[in-house]
């Protein structure tokens, strides 16, 4: 395909996919299906907490701040809610275009990563359709609540990422700061996570490629650079690592929380990380068939489980595929692809570990859903006869 077929064919599929997220989101909307089906009720939340902010604004702190926002690091997305009310009042809708368009711009920034990480335009156009029209990816582009915009953030890290390891823009530090601010403000336990594994990642990619001495050399640099920022500018993070990540009875308290409803993962009793090991082994192994997978297909029992099938025999379908993509990214451009794919799969079993209701889990899926689908695009091409452009 030409450059200027290929850039006319990215320009429509991008059209094609903003115009799906607006037309769903105006039917909801017009409809009031949010609120009738229940499908959320963080978009509720969102929407009172921007209302206390903006009439604070408005009263110049006469009335009440709202007490759940405590700080800008990790209600960032409040905070905007906030500005916008203050700015155009309430008007809900102002802030679903905001994430119909974050949700416009993720396939974009998903199509640039793939692009340079398999230097392959088939396997990155593929890649864009899949992301423009992959169902999570449009629904909660529609909905109040900040999952696109945290999933635009980490994509946009993920890209800058990917250009510094490939050498192919300056301005990869534009990237990773806007997608780690971004986290910041939206969940800052990525951020605080990620300023360290993606450093790491770096690392241990130059003990398996050629060139690896400078590789390591620079993530002990990065790692350094990052940490003091925390440090510094969000020390409070620092705690919330030691907090969330390592301690393992609040780890479980959370997993015993959210087993609740129809997305929860244990219809007996909640087993516990680090208990033994048979309870650990199980814990990862259901939070990772969730976390894929979403549904019980013997306990379907919620409109929301229905609408989620077409999605997850997509997610089956691009599993065997991801296997060969895999293996094939491992063997031409494993120091491009480990980069990104190791703090994928940090998340990945993170998220699995510590979590035991499938409907967050398909929300966090959004954020971390570009990598898998670069190595089922990969897999896709190969297996369909096509030889890899390395």
């Amino acid at each position: 395909m030409q450059d200027a077929n290929q850039k006319d064919f990215v320009q429509r599929i991008i059209l094609a996919g903003f115009l799906i997220r607006i037309v769903l989101m105006f039917g909801i909307h017009v409809s009031g299906a949010e609120e009738s089906m229940r499908l959320t009720k963080d978009a509720f939340l969102y929407d009172e907490v921007g209302q206390q902010i903006a009439e604070y604004y408005h009263t110049q702190g006469a009335t009440q701040w709202p007490t759940r926002v405590t700080r800008v690091v990790d209600f960032g997305w409040e905070h905007t809610i906030g500005v916008v009310y203050y700015l155009v009042g309430h008007q809900p809708i102002a802030i679903k275009m905001i994430c119909v368009f974050a949700g416009t711009l993720i396939p974009l920034i998903h199509y640039r990563t793939a692009s340079i990480i398999t230097n392959d335009s088939r396997i990155a156009l593929l890649v864009l359709v899949l992301s423009a029209f992959f169902p999570t990816q449009v629904y909660y582009s529609t909905l109040m609540v900040r999952d696109s915009v945290a999933a635009l953030a980490v994509s946009t890290l993920f890209l800058g990422v990917a250009e510094y390891v490939c050498r192919s823009s300056n301005y990869w530090w534009v990237y990773v700061a806007i997608g780690f601010l971004g986290m910041l403000g939206l969940r800052s336990y990525l951020a605080s996570m990620l300023a360290v594994v993606i450093p790491i990642s770096l690392m241990l990619t130059a003990f398996v490629s050629e060139g690896g001495r400078t590789r390591a050399v620079s993530g002990v640099v990065i790692l350094g650079i990052l940490l003091f920022g925390v440090i510094t500018f969000a020390p409070e993070l620092v705690g919330e690592v030691d907090t969330q990540f390592t301690d393992l009875n609040y780890i479980n308290k959370v997993r015993g929380k959210m087993n609740h409803g129809s997305g929860a993962m244990f219809s007996g009793g909640v087993t516990e990380v680090g208990k033994d090991i048979t309870d650990t082994i199980t814990s990862f192994g259901v939070g990772l068939y969730f976390f894929f997978f979403s549904v019980n297909f013997a306990q379907i029992g919620s409109m929301r489980q229905i609408m989620a099938l077409p999605e997850v025999f997509l997610v089956i379908f691009g599993t065997v595929f991801s296997l060969r993509g895999g293996y094939v990214l491992w063997k031409e451009r494993r120091d491009l692809i480990l980069p990104v794919l190791i703090p994928t799969l940090v998340l990945t079993l993170g998220y699995s570990a510590a979590t035991t209701n499938g409907g967050p889990l398909m929300r966090w899926r959004m954020q971390l859903v570009g990598v898998y689908l670069i190595l089922a695009a990969t897999g896709w091409v190969c297996w369909s006869g096509k030889q890899y452009k390395s």
